[in-house]
């Protein structure tokens, strides 16, 4: 049974302690699921939400990719799930910077069918959502999903509560990537100089193979002018 919020009730709009423990999480260089874990188990009572999702675009920006999601119940859009964005409203917004409000998904639904990631957020028991663009230095690098299960959950108060917190959970994400790119690049400088290590010592016993064989086949040739010929 769907349920209805009959009226909205203004919520707290400071939301200073999240941020500091969200900040403290970044120094200490927490990964996205984390930070996740954090904001999923800290918003409740203050943001009506049975999930939360993270997903990145790509560097083309032509798709989003799910890399972090919690919820209450078993989940259909799950981490690694992927959808196109090209042309749709979602990229607009993303590149907007703008939130958007979703408190009728079936409505929507209607009125776009050819949302597929739509029709299995309905399939989780969703009835509204709530999307924020991740932005770092007013570009943009993915969003943020808060669904519920109640249809109009979602109010210009929640907008602007949720919106300080978003921008710190983007500076975490970034932060995360950037950390995996520099691991990843010293993983490389680390088999870049064992495979050249590697071609040095085979360089090395070439030589030293090759220094033998050379007196060897001097030995051999004096050897045969040496030999009585026939």
């Amino acid at each position: 049974m769907i349920r209805v919020v009959p009226e909205v009730r203004a919520i707290p709009t400071d939301p200073l302690k999240l941020v500091n423990q969200i900040t403290q999480a970044i120094n200490l260089g927490r990964s996205p699921e984390e930070v996740l874990d954090l904001v999923y188990a800290k918003l409740h009572g203050l943001v009506p939400y049975n999930r939360i999702a993270i997903a990145l675009t790509n560097e083309g920006h032509t798709k989003l990719t799910i890399i972090a999601a919690r919820s209450d119940r078993p989940m259909i859009l799950r981490q690694g799930y992927s959808d196109s964005q090209t042309g749709s409203r979602l990229e607009a917004l993303i590149w907007g910077g703008r939130i958007r409000i979703i408190n009728d998904l079936e409505g929507y639904l209607t009125k776009k069918p050819s949302s597929e990631s739509t029709r299995l957020m309905l399939r989780e028991g969703m009835r509204s959502s709530l999307t924020i663009p991740l932005l770092i230095q007013g570009k943009p690098i993915g969003v943020m999903f808060f669904s519920s299960e109640t249809v109009n959950a979602y109010t210009r108060e929640h907008e602007d509560f949720l919106e300080s917190v978003v921008g710190h959970v983007a500076i975490a994400i970034d932060r995360a990537r950037l950390l995996d790119t520099i691991r990843a690049n010293q993983e490389d400088l680390v088999r870049s100089r064992s495979l050249a290590a590697v071609g040095e010592l085979a360089a090395t016993v070439a030589h030293e193979i090759k220094n033998p064989l050379a007196g060897i086949s001097g030995a051999i040739q004096v050897l045969r002018d040496e030999l009585p010929k026939d």
